[in-house]
């Protein structure tokens, strides 16, 4: 197995590309030892959440402060407190949720509206509903969605939130269940975006200020490769991620980046699709197109939905969409993944 070739406890401090074209890592190891390697090709997998974004506002607050990055669980210290969420992505909805159970009051402050979905709709998780509906034109299924979710919802002025003017896959999905029964129930309140702080005073865009104990910001992250030199590859602020199929370099052919999209379903089976696509290049049974800046530029030009503007949707991909371009690079490598499950248990794998 590959076990005994995982480094635990090693730290990458910097990567660099040499005149031959190979990798030189520097790395820690796990005695505290500093040492280098290298290597033939490089796969970087570091994930795009855990460089936080903090929020910055005129003035200056003095309660408690976190980023989603660091909350781990509502414990007795929030306890009655006056808590305040900044956001209304799948994070701030899930940590507005658990301490709307212990404290005194939740409010959640969005400066743009969002589309929040139940996680179950007719009795079947989301994401498999979604592959069922798959084979409509996604401007269908898009009116469809909006529609089923005005349904079962409702108006979103009802509960105090702006109505989202975009369609509903344009902009990453909140998923939850409980949101909407906590708002409806007083338990969560929503809040216009944040003009300014002042001491535990937090004064929003619509005139209103209130006092907070604990304020945590769900505002997302940045995508960043500490090891990396930003005068080599520097993708914090572009709104584009400039790789083919989210994975390969246009320069480094000897490069691949796995994981480094934001899908709207599950990341993880489309991730190990990469990292099939990258061992078949490596091995020599898969070509990247000839001229892959072309293809980088078509790719970048031409989302698989109109997906909103800034950093936030620089990776976002659609789940189904991406997977079958994956599906299309693999096949010309021998390799077939087959059909996805979309709930049918036969075609799950088994790793018994």
């Amino acid at each position: 197995g590959v076990t005994p070739k995982i480094k635990f406890d090693h730290t990458v401090n910097h990567v660099s590309r040499q005149a031959d074209g190979s990798w030189l890592v520097e790395f820690t190891d796990n005695t505290g030892a500093k040492k280098s390697d290298v290597f033939e090709y490089l796969m970087v997998s570091n994930g795009h959440h855990n460089v936080p974004k903090y929020p910055e506002y005129p003035g200056n607050y003095t309660g408690k402060f976190l980023h989603s990055h660091d909350f781990k669980g509502v414990d007795e210290s929030w306890r009655d407190k006056r808590v305040l969420v900044i956001g209304a992505g799948n994070s701030a909805c899930d940590i507005s949720v658990e301490a709307a159970r212990m404290t005194k009051t939740v409010h959640m402050s969005m400066r743009s509206p969002q589309w929040f979905f139940p996680k179950f709709i007719f009795g079947q998780p989301g994401d498999v509903f979604a592959a069922k509906n798959k084979w409509l034109p996604k401007k269908l299924r898009q009116y469809a969605l909006k529609f089923l979710v005005r349904l079962i919802q409702g108006p979103y002025s009802r509960y105090g939130l702006p109505e989202n003017t975009t369609l509903p896959l344009n902009t990453h999905p909140t998923l939850n269940s409980d949101l909407m029964d906590f708002i409806r129930h007083g338990r969560i309140k929503p809040r216009s975006a944040i003009k300014s702080w002042s001491g535990l005073t937090v004064e929003f865009v619509d005139g209103s200020k209130e006092d907070f104990d604990i304020i945590c910001a769900a505002t997302g992250f940045w995508t960043t490769f500490p090891f990396f030199d930003e005068s080599f590859i520097n993708f914090k602020d572009l709104a584009k991620v400039p790789l083919y199929r989210k994975m390969m370099h246009e320069k480094y052919q000897n490069l691949f980046f796995i994981g480094l999209f934001q899908p709207i379903g599950c990341i993880w089976p489309l991730a190990d699709y990469q990292a099939k696509l990258a061992c078949m290049e490596i091995l020599g049974k898969y070509q990247r197109p000839k001229d892959i800046t072309s293809a980088i530029d078509y790719e970048v030009k031409h989302p698989h939905f109109d997906f909103g503007p800034g950093q936030r949707h620089a990776m976002e991909v659609d789940y189904h969409t991406f997977r079958h371009e994956l599906k299309k690079e693999l096949k010309k490598a021998g390799v077939d993944i087959g059909k996805p499950p979309a709930g049918n248990k036969k075609l799950y794998k088994s790793f018994a």
